[in-house]
C-alpha cells in the first residue's frame, strides 16, 4: 500500500458539509486527462 503512487489514490475533488450549519466546502478539480487515461489508456 505504501508503495502505490499518491496520484493513483488521491481524490480529485472533495466536498465537506458542516452538519451544524449546512454549509458545504469544496476543493480540488477533476483532471479529465487522467480520468480518460485511466479508462482508455494513454
Amino acid at each position: 500500500f505504501y508503495e502505490i503512487p499518491i496520484e493513483l489514490h488521491s481524490p480529485a475533488e472533495i466536498h465537506l458539509t458542516n452538519m451544524a450549519s449546512g454549509r458545504t466546502f469544496s476543493a480540488g478539480r477533476i483532471n479529465y486527462d487522467v480520468l480518460a487515461a485511466s479508462f482508455f489508456g494513454q
